[in-house]
């Protein structure tokens, strides 16, 4: 079987996935049994793609690769706004915080606004990376652990994740992270800011 790595996904077109739909439901409520692959073929689409939204697995026929977010884009827009207001006072585990707060509040279950969540909101509200508590690394911060610089190809640890110290907002590589103060599955603290 083919790997799914470098696979592009979403090749469809919207309209001709909206078309087959309209097709499929138009069958159902003329007393036919529609076949998904001769409409999938029809449309040029993945047949897959279609049945997973005619049983209503998936809904609409928009593109909707990966995890959908617990919140919606209504409830994130809100924390959104609330964040940019609050950033220049609150540092990343703050504000992590308050999206759990925020969630538990409108009785939004099974959110738990860890790193993963954070990392894919700010992807989900670009204007929020401009606020100085919230940027991500860049291309020339240097590791405060070891002074290898982010992207550059000659660093041995050029692989690895890295994390910012949740007070002080230092980036470090994982394992200088590891070895330069205190970490968990959510937060950073470098040994400067433990003292």
């Amino acid at each position: 079987s083919q790997s799914r790595k470098g696979r592009k996904l979403n090749q469809w077109s919207e309209e001709r996935m909206a078309g087959a739909i309209e097709e499929y439901e138009q069958e159902v409520t003329e007393g036919h049994k529609p076949k998904l692959r001769f409409l999938a073929r029809a449309w040029n689409i993945p047949k897959s793609t279609l049945q997973r939204r005619v049983k209503g697995l998936v809904s609409g026929y928009r593109h909707a690769s990966g995890k959908s977010p617990l919140l919606s884009a209504q409830a994130e827009s809100e924390l959104a706004s609330l964040v940019k207001m609050l950033a220049e006072r609150q540092e990343r585990s703050d504000i992590r915080r308050i999206a759990f707060q925020y969630a538990k509040i409108n009785g939004i279950p099974g959110f738990s606004a860890g790193h993963y969540w954070f990392e894919g909101f700010m992807k989900r509200i670009p204007n929020l990376t401009a606020v100085p508590a919230l940027q991500t690394v860049q291309g020339s911060d240097p590791c405060t652990g070891c002074k290898g610089v982010y992207g550059d190809a000659s660093d041995p640890k050029a692989n690895e994740e890295w994390v910012a110290c949740c007070h002080c907002q230092r980036w470090y590589h994982e394992s200088c992270g590891e070895l330069n103060g205190l970490m968990d599955d959510d937060d950073f603290i470098c040994l400067g800011c433990v003292h």
